[in-house]
Parts: structure tokens; sequence; C-alpha cells
């Protein structure tokens, strides 16, 4: 375990975690583990090398219990009440695991992994169906109910009432790995009672994981440690010959939970997804301030935050929310809206933000029949903090995907319900096209590039395969399909439409691009079609990628459930380079669950840290608490001109 440090504007806080003297009974050899983690003491009981807990031998010694019963028989076990536990051990010396200690025999805890066939125990059932054990961890919530964990796959937690009857596991002494809870948890006290079973779940769940109180702090905790320098040995075996190398330098990193998520959970409940996320790519000012969205994804009374990240601010920069966009939009109560806004967000050069909602739910009959008409768009002006609704352009239409070209004033933004698109000019503030393309031609909802040079847009044509690209001239309203195909994964063969996102030109006069998780570079070109390189794969699919200042190195984080892994592509050298695999250590000393939910990202002007938005959550989920990662890149892994 590590250090964490809290840094305040005032203040320094320096809380060592956990860190609990072993005891072990007479009994307990010093022989090296039989099968590995474990040391069978031929008494009745086992040891685990990893966290130093001592468990029964006997996975199944008590049979079914209610959970007040499962206490009380952990606390009376004494060697005497089996022939087979000969370790001295009387009544007291025993108890029944907390749920962090129960999840160390899972692959789903903060540490541990699942329980191998070499494993010493006894009647343990293994990972079938219905194999769950009681823990001591009772709710923070609602105390009628505790958490159970069950042991088949990866293992799991799920809330149960004490009543019902659960397998039992004794354990004695204390875990040295396992987190010792902050006991700080938001106060529910007037809503908990409203939400819905999902809800309290949803609750209950966040509680305990958040064992540090992260959702409480109100400042960037700060990390750095060689840890971030191990892959995880999924990743490993998955690509054993990736083509990249790993860091010799960690990175620094800092994180805090987006504040304002307001509400965190939800009583109403109707909502596809409703909790608070991130979809949006990270929009970096010429100033070098960041900004962001998050919604909650609700159908009626969604709520939109645009967030604003000042590094200069502080010694580690300031997050705070710019906007309320559900209140500057005029939505109200009950009234059904967009639930996010999910495309790139653009700055003109007097500092205007321009940007589109997007549902949360798919629309049905009674959103229009209440008024619902489609994607709102709006504008934000950074400098001065005035927000204007510039109302629904496009009736009838989501705008999922958009672009600003901040040159020439122009707005391009994909219908998601048909294949119309709209191309509005933010000089004049009118629509210029609203349409669809000709001759059939599909422009993909979720592909949108522009190349800076010409003014050009550019996307995906999906009527028919193989699929080609598309571009858009806005200045005469023309569209084009070119001969030249979507390029295919060097690995699986297969070919990805979702996202096509760039940077401005590298040095060498390429964009660098991906689609899903095949990275290619990228000429575009009106007259002879694009011309494209495929150069490899980036691990996961990938949403956002980011060029350095020096327009050198390529930088780019799939999105893996097993890992959080910020990758560096030289454009120079072609060098891949893996900077950090952040997710083991964060979830160990946090547990917080990042990696599969990176949506935003941009990099600093001076190319020194990478600003990166991800839909994380705790306890091994995805969503629910977004977080701002700002990761600083050592000087070492990359050449500074």
């Amino acid at each position: 375990m590590i250090r964490e440090i809290c840094i305040g504007r005032r203040f320094f806080c320096f809380i060592l975690l956990l860190t609990v003297t072993l005891w072990l009974p007479a009994a307990v050899s010093a022989d090296a583990p039989a099968n590995g983690r474990f040391v069978d003491h031929n008494n009745g009981t086992v040891t685990d090398t990893l966290t130093g807990l001592i468990w029964l031998r006997h996975a199944n010694a008590f049979g079914q219990q209610t959970w007040d019963d499962a206490a009380a028989a952990c606390a009376a076990l004494a060697a005497t009440d089996f022939d087979w536990l000969d370790d001295g051990s009387t009544a007291g010396d025993w108890r029944l695991p907390d749920a962090y200690e129960m999840l160390s025999l899972t692959g789903a805890g903060p540490v541990g992994a699942n329980l191998t066939d070499k494993h010493p125990f006894i009647d343990f059932p293994g990972r079938g169906r219905g194999v769950v054990y009681w823990t001591a961890s009772a709710g923070f919530y609602d105390t009628t109910r505790a958490w159970r964990i069950h042991t088949r796959g990866n293992g799991g937690v799920s809330f149960e009432e004490k009543s019902k009857t659960k397998l039992v596991w004794a354990v004695r002494g204390r875990s040295q790995q396992a987190p010792a809870h902050a006991g700080t948890v938001p106060d529910l006290a007037d809503t908990f009672d409203r939400l819905t079973e999902r809800e309290q779940q949803r609750a209950e769940l966040n509680a305990l994981w958040d064992f540090t109180g992260l959702r409480l702090k109100d400042t960037f905790v700060v990390m750095n440690t060689e840890a971030f320098l191990t892959p995880p040995p999924a990743l490993a075996d998955q690509y054993p010959s990736a083509g990249y190398r790993v860091a010799k330098t960690a990175p620094t990193v800092k994180m805090q939970i987006l504040p304002n998520l307001e509400p965190e959970y939800f009583p109403e409940g109707e909502a596809y997804a409703a909790g608070w996320a991130n979809w949006a790519k990270v929009t970096r000012s010429d100033d070098n301030r960041f900004f962001m969205a998050a919604s909650d994804h609700r159908a009626r009374d969604a709520k939109i935050n645009l967030y604003e990240y000042r590094p200069d601010e502080g010694e580690h920069g300031v997050l705070k929310r710019a906007l309320d966009i559900s209140q500057a939009l005029g939505w109200h109560e009950n009234m059904y809206t967009d639930g996010k806004v999910h495309g790139h967000m653009g700055i003109m050069p007097d500092g205007t933000l321009w940007a589109a909602t997007h549902r949360g739910p798919a629309p049905t009959d009674a959103w229009w029949q209440e008024g619902y008409r489609g994607a709102w768009l709006f504008s934000y002006n950074i400098h001065t903090g005035e927000a204007t609704n510039w109302g629904v352009p496009l009736i009838g239409q989501e705008l999922p995907s958009h672009v600003l070209d901040p040159e020439r004033g122009i707005f391009l933004a994909t219908g998601h319900l048909n294949t119309t698109m709209l191309s509005w000019d933010v000089n004049e503030k009118r629509v210029r096209f609203a349409g669809s393309p000709p001759n059939g031609w599909r422009w993909h909802a979720r592909s949108m590039f522009l190349d800076p040079e010409t003014g050009y847009f550019w996307g995906v044509d999906r009527s028919e395969e193989p699929y080609r690209f598309l571009s858009f001239d806005p200045e005469l309203n023309r569209f084009k399909r070119h001969a030249v195909e979507v390029p295919e994964n060097p690995e699986t063969g297969s070919v990805a439409l979702n996202r096509l996102h760039t940077n401005p030109k590298a040095a060498d006069g390429w964009y660098y691009n991906v689609l899903g998780s095949t990275l290619f570079r990228f000429r575009p070109d009106w007259d002879e079609g694009p011309e494209i390189e495929v150069i490899g794969v980036t691990h996961g699919n990938t949403v956002q990628t980011a060029l350095c200042p020096a327009k050198r190195y390529v930088y780019w984080i799939p999105r893996r459930d097993d890992t959080m892994m910020v990758m560096q592509y030289d454009t120079r050298t072609g060098e891949k380079k893996a900077l950090g695999f952040l997710k083991d250590h964060i979830l160990e000393n946090y547990g917080y669950d990042c990696g599969s939910g990176v949506f935003g990202m941009n990099i600093s002007d001076c190319g020194a840290f990478l600003v990166v938005l991800d839909n994380g959550g705790f306890g091994r989920r995805f969503g629910g608490h977004p977080a701002l990662f700002v990761i600083d890149i050592p000087e070492s892994e990359r050449v500074v001109d």
C-alpha cells in the first residue's frame, strides 16, 4: 500500500494507509507455501501468505446459516469443536470475515485472485452456481442487510437480507492487504428509502468500495509508484508480441471525482443507464484550460454539467463546474430532454464554446407528445461566462457526433434517428445545410473528422459494404464518396466504423486516427481520395487520441476491462510505449475502477501532461462517478526538442 497525499490549497494531509502487524497462532509454521499462495499447517488451518489471514481448511464447516447465526458460530468456534481442528484456538479467536477479506479469495476484490485447482481447502464447493458466503460487513444505509460474496467466475458482491441463509467460512488474524474503511460515506438519510432497489444496491456498493472517502474529497489525490509500470498478467498473455515496450519512469498521476454530481442516485429510476458519465472529448482552450461535460443520462429532469480544469491554479490545479447546461437551456421539472453531450465541443477564437446535446434513453412517443423536438444547440463563452440557448436547429433529430471548424465557423453534426446532417454557421447563426447525403449514402452517426487545412469534413459511408470514406464540403454543401475503403484491423481482420478522431497533422505530414482499435495514418485528398496507412492496433477500442504540441508523439488510452493503459506512439521512430498501467494500483488503494470508460482526453499546450476523463466507478463497475486524471508524462520518456 502507498502513502496517499491529499493536497488542498492551504493544507497538507499525510495518511498512512493500512499497516497492520500480522498475528499468527503458535501452530503456524514458517515453511514456504506448499501451493504457491497458501500454507497448509496440517492442523485444520491454512495461511494465505498474500494477506496473512488464517482460514479454516474446511470451507463448509457450518453449512447454511442466517447472518446472525453465522457471526455467532464463528465467534464461538474452538479447536475442541471439530476433531480435525488442532490449532489450540479458543472461543473468540475466530470471526466472520469482512467483505474485503472474503473478496481476497476471488478475482473481484481490491487484492487477491480466484482460487486455483491447487488450493489446499477441502469442502470448497468450487465456482459453480449459487456458491455464496456471508461476510461480516453489514449495510451502511440499511443495517437489516449484509454483503455476501459469490465465488463463481471472478466472484462478486451482492446485498442480502440477514434472515437469508448462506455458507459460512471462519477466519482469524488481521489482513496485511485488505483495505481499512475510513468510515466516511455521503449522508443519504433523507433519500435512501425513496431510491429504487437498483439504486439502493448501488449506493451500498459505492459506500463499501469507497473505503478512503474519495467521493467526499474536493481536491486531487496524487500518486506516484513503480506499480504503474507493472502490466496485468492478462495483458501479457493476450499480447505476447504486442510490439511495444514499457516505460522506465512511472508517471505521476493526479485524480479527482467530478464535483456536483447531483443527484448522485435516482429515485425514479426510469432512465436507461441512469448514472453520471462523460461521452465527449476533453477540449483545450488557447490559454491551456480544459473543458469537459458529464451528465446523468435521464429522460426527465436530466442534468448536464460543463466542467473546467485550470492546471495553473493552486499546487495541482483546480477542477470546478463552469456551467449547469440543463439550467442554461431552460429545462424544467418533469420535462423530457436530452441526457448528455456526446460530440466534440469546440472553441472559437473569441472564446465561445459550441456544442449540442444528445439523448440519454431513446425517445418514445410520449416524449414527442409532451413537446420534445430533438437535440439542443448551445454556446458558452469561457471568458465572460455567458451561455446562450440556440434552440433545436434540426427538428426530430439527435446530434451524437459534431465537430467545430473554428477557423471558418462551421459546426457540423450527424443526425441519429435517420441519415440527416446539420451544418450550422456559427458566425451568422444560421443553418447552412440540413439534409441527407445523396445517392442513399449514410454518414455513420459517430464518425466525424475535420481537415483544418481545407475545411472539409470526413466520415464513413455505411450504406453498403465494403465501407468507404465520405467527405463534405460545407462551402458548397457537396458530398463525395471515395473509392478508398475503411481499413481492416491487422490482428482480427474486422472493420470498425465507430469514431474517426484526429489531431492536427503530425510533423511528418500525416493525421493519426483510430477506428475501433485500428491505428492508422490518414492524408485527406478530395480529388484522389484519402491516403491510408495502417500502423497497428491500439490494444482495445479507442475513442480519443492526442498529439503533443511538438507534433511528434501520439497518445491514447484504449478502453479495457483489465487495465488503464496509457500509450505513446513516436511518429518519428515508430516506437510504441506503455507509459503506465494504472487500474490495479488505484483499485487496490482507492476502490475505484478505471480504464474501460475513457471517452475524453487531451494534452497540455506544453506536452507535459494528459488530461483524461474516465467513466469509472467503485467496485469493479463501469460508470457512476467519472473522475478527472491528470497524467504527467516523464521527460525521460519523450524527447523534448
